[in-house]
């Protein structure tokens, strides 16, 4: 499928290797992020954008936002970023700034292939409801029907004298609606728990599994934060259902993803493994600290995505460009449809895109003003959290700080790419929300 945003031009610059050295960025470093910030928008032209005034926003209000995200890659705070803004399904801003990666003194690139990490959820979210459309599961519908192995779900209560883990049964059994909304008693590790932090630390995830099954194995195993429905707690359940799709499609997880996803919105640059002729496109990972940007060098962070990957992670695991994920973006926002393919019905992306919590619910939220829904955060009270924006819109991040959402109400899609860890420091959604509907306000 051709592009409906035409790609910046190549630039040149020498193959990638990941390195464990922390530098402080070189003054000539410096001088290229400075180069790159400045030319950015004359690196990747605009021939297919429509105009912004046409859709009610201000031209010169929308490149505020780039002058305001230069000033961080002037403060070595990000090396580069992407934002793509489209209003009623067009394209109005695709603006570049930076560089993909520093020492190669490559610029970021319309088509720069990123880490999605986390922004993989709402995918595996999509694939998981094409299923239910088809009748393959119901979402009160316990895990254990589907996948045998949490029925030894055990709920962590104490350590015994002997170092020990006491645990005890579930009230109730996880449902797959508890997967999805993140109210399953699983974790990601960062529980507060001792015992249940180190036991997953210790089943080492990531590296020491080998497919989908083996980790969804793994993760039933170990021990529940609290009875499942009862809390909320972000967790790895959307690699249990990543698992859960191979049992209920009868493929893998990345065959399902491509034939029934991806090739059919045309996200040509979106997988679990970089091909060879992608690498030049691919932005390095940096690290940010008090001096400077250094490139990622912890195994676990900084994934060779060159090699094939041991398992297909629905949580983590892919990688792909701006216009990709704009794409996928776009299909939830029209209704579950782009360019005359449909995913899903309408009535069933507004079911994945309300808040599906109960009122009231505790749990380890990172800020008010927000609740879930399949594999969505929606966004409950717009003022509280932006004061700006639109209660409704659903959203969701990655590790690496990239961001999208999407508002039915000005019928909006943003998507946002850069490449930093760590994920705190800088609310880029705060900023984006203010600069585009600043843009909306100043051109009535």
């Amino acid at each position: 499928m051709e592009s409906l945003l035409e790609k910046s031009a190549s630039v040149k610059g020498t193959t990638k290797t990941q390195t464990s050295k922390k530098y402080a960025i070189a003054p000539h470093i410096c001088a290229a992020l400075l180069f790159f910030c400045q030319f950015s928008n004359a690196l990747t032209p605009s021939a297919h954008l429509e105009k912004p005034e046409d859709h009610g926003f201000s031209s010169e209000a929308l490149n505020m936002a780039d002058e305001h995200l230069a000033g961080y890659i002037k403060q070595q705070k990000i090396s580069g970023y992407t934002l793509l803004v489209s209003h009623q399904g067009k394209p109005i801003h695709f603006s570049t700034g930076g560089a993909q990666d520093i020492a190669a003194q490559q610029a970021m690139r319309r088509d720069t292939i990123f880490r999605l990490y986390s922004m993989t959820k709402p995918i595996t979210g999509v694939a998981m409801m094409m299923l239910w459309e088809e009748g393959k599961f119901q979402l009160n519908d316990p895990v254990e029907k589907y996948l045998p192995e949490f029925k030894r779900s055990r709920i962590f209560s104490r350590i015994d004298e002997k170092g020990q883990i006491i645990s005890t049964a579930p009230s109730q059994p996880m449902t797959i609606l508890d997967l999805m909304r993140h109210t399953s008693g699983l974790s990601y590790g960062y529980s507060g728990k001792e015992a249940i932090d180190k036991a997953y630390k210790e089943a080492n995830l990531w590296r020491g599994i080998t497919g989908n099954k083996a980790l969804s194995t793994t993760i039933a195993d170990l021990p529940l934060v609290f009875d499942p429905g009862s809390r909320w707690e972000y967790s790895v359940a959307t690699d249990v259902q990543g698992y859960l799709v191979e049992v209920l499609s009868g493929q893998r997880f990345d065959t399902f993803l491509r034939e029934r996803i991806f090739e059919p919105l045309g996200m040509t640059d979106t997988s679990f493994q970089l091909q060879p002729e992608q690498l030049p496109r691919f932005a390095e990972l940096y690290v940010s600290s008090k001096e400077g940007l250094a490139p990622c060098s912890d195994p676990q962070d900084c994934y060779d995505y060159r090699k094939v990957p041991i398992i297909h992670s629905g949580g983590a695991g892919l990688i792909g460009t701006t216009e990709d994920y704009w794409r996928f973006a776009q299909m939830l926002a029209n209704g579950g449809t782009l360019n005359g393919v449909r995913l899903l019905q309408p009535d069933t992306i507004t079911l994945m895109t309300r808040d599906h919590l109960p009122e009231g619910i505790d749990g380890h939220f990172w800020t008010s003003g927000w609740g879930f829904g399949l594999n969505f955060a929606v966004l409950t009270d717009a003022e509280a959290r932006y004061g700006y924006g639109n209660n409704g819109e659903y959203f969701w991040g990655g590790a690496a700080n990239t961001k999208f959402w999407i508002d039915p109400v000005d019928e909006l899609v943003v998507v946002f790419m850069t490449n930093i860890f760590p994920h705190e420091g800088i609310d880029f959604e705060a900023d984006l929300h203010r600069f585009i509907y600043t843009a909306k306000k100043e051109n009535p």
